[in-house]
C-alpha cells in the first residue's frame, strides 16, 4: 500500500525496522515517500522475495481479500515469518452491510461488497483460513475489520 500503517508503526515504535513491498510502483514510491526510515520495493506476495523466516513478523492489512490465490499468499507470508502473521480483511457480511445501509456498490454482488473484493470471510470462516497455515493465536477486529494474529508453526 502506501504506507499508512507503517507511518502508525513507525510513529508509536520509532525504532521498529520496516520491510514492505506492493505490485504497484506508485504506492511503493507514496509509502517511501511517507516513510523514509523504511525500506520498500515493488513485488509480489505470491512469491516474496526473501529468504525462509527473514521477518520476525509478516503483516498484510486489507489485501488479502483482493486475492486470487490467498492460500498461495498465506503459505508464502508463513514461509518469510519467523514468529508471526498479522491479517486484517473486512468482517463479512457486516461490511458490505454497512454499505448497503448507506447505498453504496448497490450494483455489485453481494450488494455493498467493493468491487475489487473476491474473498468474504467472516471470523470464524477467516480462523479456519489461516489456521491452514499457521496456528491461529487470536482472532479480534474493529468494526467493519477482522484482525488475526498467527504463530509460525515449527
Amino acid at each position: 500500500g502506501e504506507g499508512f500503517v507503517s507511518e502508525i508503526f513507525l510513529t508509536e515504535m520509532p525504532a521498529l525496522q520496516i520491510t514492505g513491498f506492493d505490485v504497484l510502483p506508485d504506492s511503493v514510491e507514496l509509502a517511501q515517500l511517507r516513510n523514509p526510515r523504511a525500506h520498500y520495493s515493488t513485488g509480489s506476495i505470491y512469491e516474496i522475495d526473501a529468504p525462509d523466516n527473514a521477518y520476525d513478523v509478516a503483516v498484510a492489512f486489507e489485501v488479502m481479500e483482493h486475492l486470487h490465490e490467498p492460500h498461495k499468499a498465506l503459505a508464502e507470508m508463513a514461509r518469510v515469518a519467523s514468529k508471526y502473521v498479522v491479517l486484517s480483511v473486512p468482517h463479512e457480511p457486516f461490511f458490505c452491510l454497512a454499505n448497503a445501509a448507506r447505498g453504496k456498490n448497490m450494483d455489485q454482488t453481494p450488494k455493498g461488497s467493493d468491487p475489487d473484493h473476491r474473498n468474504f470471510w467472516g471470523r470464524n470462516e477467516f480462523r479456519e483460513f489461516v489456521s491452514t497455515e499457521l496456528d491461529v493465536v487470536q482472532v479480534t477486529g474493529s468494526l467493519p475489520w477482522t484482525i488475526c494474529v498467527g504463530k509460525v508453526r515449527g
